[in-house]
C-alpha cells in the first residue's frame, strides 16, 4: 500500500507540482516497499525532494533534484561540493557510465549517489535505521545488492528525465526506411526514440525499469545502454555519445550517432 503526504509548495500561486515532481512520484510509487514520507517541490527552480521510508526495517532514502541557472554554476558548483566530499569516489555500484560527474558513498551506515548531468543535480542516500530500547541508534542495510540497484536506478532515472524536459523536438530521420524520431539535447546532441530505432533495425530492445538500464543484441553484438550516460557499449566496445540518454514522454532517447555505430554491420 502506498501512502502519499504532500507537502507541496509553490510561492505566490498555492499548490503547484512541477512535471519533474510528477515523474519522480510515479517513478518512487513503484518501490512498494517504500512509503512516501514527505515531499516538497519548487517549480519556481525545479527542485525537488522527496523523503521514503521503507517499513519493514526503517530504511529511509532522501531524494533532491536541483536545476543550476547556468552550466557555469552548475560546474562550480559540483567542484566546490567535492571540496568537502568524504569518502567518496567516481564509481557506480554497476560499473556503468553516469551522467557527466558522479560521486558514491558506500558505508555500513548507508550509500548514496550525487550526480550531475548538463545544469541538473541529484543527490540520494539511502539509510536503515534500527535500535533496540536502551542502545544506541545503529544502522544496517539487510539486502545492499537489491538497495544499490535501487539508488542508483533511481539516480539515473530523474537525471534522465530532467534533462528531457530541457530537450527539443527535432526533424525525424529516415533509418532503414523507418520515421524515427528525435531530439534535440540538452548538449545539442541528435537523441533517437530508441524504441522506433530498434524496430526499424527489426531488433527487440529490453528495458529494466528498475535498473534503468536497456539493451538489445545486433548481429550477434549485446549493446548496452545505461539511463542518463554519456556512452554506450557494442560487445565490449564502449561508445562516445554526444549527448546523455533522456526520457522525454515516457520514450528513450538515445544518441543517434552512438546506435549507428553499434549497429554498423
Amino acid at each position: 500500500m502506498i501512502t502519499l503526504i504532500f507537502a507541496t509548495v509553490f510561492a505566490g500561486m498555492g499548490p503547484a507540482e512541477s512535471p519533474l515532481m510528477t515523474m519522480l512520484v510515479e517513478r518512487v510509487s513503484q518501490e512498494t516497499a517504500f512509503v512516501i514520507e514527505s515531499r516538497t517541490d519548487r517549480p519556481d527552480s525545479s527542485n525537488c525532494d522527496i523523503v521514503l521510508r521503507r517499513e519493514s526495517d526503517l530504511a529511509s532514502i532522501k531524494f533532491n533534484t536541483q536545476k543550476s541557472r547556468s552550466l557555469d554554476i552548475a560546474t562550480k558548483s559540483w567542484i566546490a561540493g567535492l571540496i568537502s566530499a568524504t569518502g567518496t569516489n567516481p564509481t557506480t555500484f554497476s560499473g556503468l557510465p553516469l551522467g557527466h560527474n558522479v560521486h558514491k558513498a558506500d558505508g555500513r551506515g548507508g550509500m548514496g549517489f550525487t550526480s550531475r548531468a548538463g545544469l541538473y543535480t541529484v543527490q540520494i542516500s539511502i539509510s536503515a535505521y534500527q535500535s533496540l530500547p536502551g542502545n544506541p541508534p545503529t544502522f544496517s542495510i539487510d539486502d545492499r545488492e537489491s538497495d544499490q540497484q535501487l539508488i542508483e536506478g533511481l539516480t539515473r532515472f530523474a537525471l534522465a528525465a530532467a534533462n528531457g524536459l530541457d530537450s527539443h523536438v527535432a526533424e525525424p530521420l529516415n533509418v532503414a526506411g523507418t520515421q524515427v524520431s528525435t531530439v534535440t539535447g540538452t548538449a545539442g546532441g541528435r537523441l533517437a526514440n530508441l524504441r522506433q530505432y530498434c524496430q526499424a533495425k527489426g531488433v527487440t530492445v529490453d528495458i529494466d525499469s528498475r535498473a534503468s538500464k536497456a539493451t538489445f543484441t545486433f548481429q550477434g553484438r549485446l549493446v548496452t545502454i545505461p539511463l542518463a550516460a554519456t556512452k554506450i557499449s557494442a560487445g565490449q566496445t564502449w561508445i562516445e555519445s554526444d549527448d546523455i540518454s533522456i526520457l522525454r514522454a515516457g520514450e528513450w532517447f538515445v544518441s543517434y550517432a552512438a546506435l549507428q555505430s553499434a549497429t554498423q554491420t
